[in-house]
């Protein structure tokens, strides 16, 4: 049994200490997410973000539900793979349909003009299915509408907005904190 659940954990996104999170604001985003609302969680780096967002992901796996934690940097490689030969052309339809996306460093995959489309596909995809998404982020999502660029970045944002609660995170950097 607990080799399928490391498999299911692995599937998942989910290894090391984040297939074993736990803290407060991964039960509240399960929660949300059950509720099929997703959050759009911003901070600066260290702050706990991704490991919140692990905690949600382990704990919908747990209760068996299929569930992604991905970088959308990541994400966007498999997405560009995809339009080569051998690529993987569903990569995009999948993340669309699974039940709970965690995308995780949302604002760091390069703003291209396909980039900012094929993200626009994912969040209207999901949004219209009633399925709920996890933005994990560095940049508050003001500052990243206007990295994408006026109209598409300003409607991309307009709909991860409409879909997301909006969660800061502050605090200390708990890398350098728990630093050995």
């Amino acid at each position: 049994m607990a080799k399928i659940r490391a498999s299911q954990l692995r599937s998942a996104g989910l290894v090391g200490e984040y297939a074993r999170a736990d803290c407060e604001l991964g039960h509240r985003l399960y929660e949300l997410a059950k509720e099929g609302v997703g959050a759009y969680v911003h901070g600066e780096s260290g702050r706990g973000k991704t490991y919140a967002a692990s905690c949600a992901v382990r704990m919908w796996v747990d209760s068996g539900g299929k569930a992604r934690l991905v970088s959308a940097p990541r994400l966007m490689e498999e997405i560009y793979a995809g339009f080569e030969r051998d690529g993987d052309k569903h990569a995009l339809d999948r993340a669309c349909r699974i039940p709970l996306l965690a995308l995780d460093d949302f604002g760091m995959e390069r703003p291209t003009e396909t980039a900012i489309e094929k993200l626009s596909v994912l969040v209207d995809e999901r949004v219209k299915a009633g399925l709920p998404t996890i933005f994990t982020s560095n940049m508050r999502i003001g500052v990243l509408s206007n990295s994408w660029g006026e109209v598409p970045g300003k409607r991309l944002a307009s709909r991860v907005i409409g879909s997301c609660r909006i969660i800061e995170v502050a605090g200390e950097d708990w890398r350098v904190k728990c630093r050995p």
